[in-house]
């Protein structure tokens, strides 16, 4: 299982990780580390499975599709649970902005 909880990739991931949870793991850091700090992921029975937390519904439709384009030999599935806080949410609408805007 690979989860989001360090800011360095190096350090997050061991070396027992399969190659594809890693590559993963890495395009969603890419994309937004703050924003997928709390997913996890790990294959079962040829399923990818994304579980943890994300702030808004935005995020989590992200996160899975990020998931599709990457594994594209894998079904995933979406255990991801949306839990805002307000301080979380105002950053959430932040990022969101920026995806936005950058592409336009």
């Amino acid at each position: 299982m690979v989860a989001f909880n360090n800011s360095d990739i190096a350090n997050s991931v061991s070396p027992s990780e399969t190659t594809t949870e890693r590559q993963l793991y890495e395009r969603l850091f890419i994309q937004e580390p703050d924003t997928f700090r709390f997913i996890q992921i790990h294959i079962s029975n040829g399923v990818l499975v994304l579980t943890g937390t994300v702030d808004s519904y935005f995020e989590k439709a992200l996160a899975v599709q990020v998931a599709r384009r990457s594994v594209f030999q894998l079904d995933v599935a979406d255990e991801l649970q949306v839990n805002p806080s307000i301080s979380r949410t105002l950053r959430s609408l932040n990022r969101i902005a920026r995806h936005v805007t950058s592409n336009s």
